[in-house]
């Protein structure tokens, strides 16, 4: 087993299509689509563990507005960002957990309707929509995404202004809680559940002063929540535990402050002689051992 390090995704696809190499791991979406009808060359899609949503500030008293938040989870063309330009990379998913993860589940309850948007804003008192600053990254897929947001949203009067800047500055002005909403990702750090609760759901002090888990940066603080993350990570009984972190789950994708979109997935590009690779939703589970070559 020989693995090179090619930087240039261009020059791995060049490899690739001449055979000096079996599989490519880090090719772009270009790349994918120039080599879709390649005979010699398979193209797969594995499951990532990471989780794409859009974080928004409680601070801010609309957004406070439990109504006004279902109706911008109604205001994302999550299905029709996934088919067409995330497809592929990306597919829907609505919980914290992404699909993998013990307890994960398959809880997707939002999709795109501007009518039920408006009568919520309408509920809310916001009739005429509002305007909302939207951070983001100024790369691809999230530049795409955030545009999509605005072009949706605008249907029901939320005016979306993107601000893009460079992921440091993005993340810097989220920690600090400056931001009203930020399209963002995040990564589990180990595979437990509790690795995702307790960023997401879990914020026991808000003060300014206080750590900053995701929960945190959206002022977002439940005591009852607080309470059933402390309970899931302590039950010893893993049925039980499993129950607990579905209904969690529920909880943060309904009233949570976030749009929770997507589950990335990782593309690979093989020599069709080669079968067996197969990475895991983290790192940790990438294993080369299970590939054969014919």
């Amino acid at each position: 087993m020989i693995i090179r390090h090619v930087p240039e995704p261009g020059s791995q696809q060049l490899l690739l299509e001449k055979g000096d190499i079996d599989i490519a791991l880090s090719l772009q979406p270009d790349q994918f689509k120039s080599l879709a009808g390649n005979k010699n060359v398979n193209i797969e899609s594995f499951p990532y563990s990471g989780t794409w949503y859009i974080g928004l500030n409680l601070g801010d008293a609309r957004l406070k507005n439990p109504k006004v938040r279902l109706a911008l989870k109604y205001l994302v063309d999550y299905y029709g960002m996934a088919n067409t330009f995330l497809k592929g990379r990306f597919e829907v998913h609505q919980t914290f957990l992404p699909i993998g993860l013990f307890s994960a589940i398959p809880y997707d309850p939002y999709k795109l309707d501007v009518a039920k948007a408006k009568a919520l804003l309408a509920e809310a008192g916001y009739p005429n929509g509002f305007e909302l600053r939207l951070s983001t990254s100024n790369i691809s897929p999230q530049l795409d995404m955030a545009q999509s947001v605005q072009q949706t949203m605008g249907q029901a009067n939320v005016k979306v202004n993107i601000v893009a800047t460079e992921q440091k500055q993005l993340i810097a002005e989220f920690r600090a809680r400056k931001h009203m909403a930020t399209l963002i990702s995040w990564t589990p750090d180990y595979l437990d559940p509790h690795t995702n609760a307790s960023t997401f759901a879990f914020n026991d002090n808000d003060s300014d002063d206080a750590p900053h888990p995701l929960a945190w940066r959206c002022h977002y603080f439940d005591l009852a929540v607080n309470a059933r993350t402390t309970a899931a990570v302590k039950e010893l009984d893993p049925a039980k535990r499993k129950a607990m972190y579905e209904e969690l789950q529920k909880i943060l994708t309904d009233e949570g402050p976030y749009i929770l979109m997507f589950q990335p997935a990782n593309e690979v590009a093989s020599r069709a002689s080669v079968k067996g690779y197969k990475p895991g939703i983290v790192e940790d589970l990438y294993f080369f051992r299970t590939i054969t070559k014919s």
